[in-house]
């Protein structure tokens, strides 16, 4: 039996809705009349991945949070200015100076904006990202926002860009833990840091109880 289709008329059919390949018979059966369902398909929008809790927890306790802008003690020049938890520029791109000043709100808007714009991208495309855990996830995050960005792939990190690639998990708070130092000397600050990463990636979270127990430990007590 042929099927007749329904009349063409321009007014039933919206450019601006998507409708469902789905199809609703009318008049029973044996009628023969096949309409298009007029049920509005959205396309489904892939929202990115939300940024780790535990990577915000370390970055927040470790760069801890400054109200007034500072120079940086490691380096000769002072440069960067840095301010809130540990930020060198707004969210326009312009670099902190003396003087400036910003809320505990305004810093954890910034902080929030720049690990979305400036770190994410780039620790998203590290391979086996989405089957990483929150804990994990936030380690490579606190890493990323103390060593950069880009760590990934670049020379100087040979050896955690290798168990990365490899998935060779176990070995990756070690990896962490090389990167302790500061002009060639350890520094406790640093190690501390890293073992917390280091913790927060073997157990897959980290919370305040465990990063003060780190905190309180010596350098000959961590890794």
């Amino acid at each position: 039996m042929s099927r007749n289709k329904p009349p063409q008329n321009p007014s039933y059919y919206q450019p601006i809705r998507k409708y469902s390949e789905s199809r609703m018979r009318v008049g029973g059966p044996g009628y023969g009349f096949v309409h298009p369902a007029p049920t509005p398909v959205s396309a489904p929008v892939s929202a990115p991945a939300p940024t780790p809790v535990s990577g915000l927890l370390l970055i927040t306790s470790f760069e801890g949070f400054s109200a007034k802008a500072y120079e940086d003690p490691a380096s000769s020049t002072g440069i960067p200015i840095t301010i809130g938890f540990g930020s060198t520029r707004n969210q326009n791109g312009d670099a902190f100076k003396l003087g400036d000043t910003i809320t505990r709100p305004e810093a954890e808007k910034l902080l929030a904006h720049q690990i979305e714009k400036q770190y994410l991208p780039s620790l998203r495309k590290i391979p086996y990202w989405s089957e990483m855990s929150d804990g994990k996830q936030g380690a490579l995050l606190s890493f990323a926002y103390n060593l950069g960005a880009d760590f990934y792939g670049s020379p100087d990190f040979e050896t955690i860009t290798r168990v990365l690639k490899n998935k060779e998990w176990n070995k990756v708070p070690d990896a962490f833990y090389l990167y302790n130092k500061a002009s060639g000397k350890v520094l406790l600050g640093l190690a501390r840091r890293r073992a917390a990463e280091g913790s927060a990636w073997k157990n897959n979270t980290i919370d305040e109880e465990e990063i003060k127990r780190i905190k309180e430990k010596n350098l000959s007590e961590l890794p």
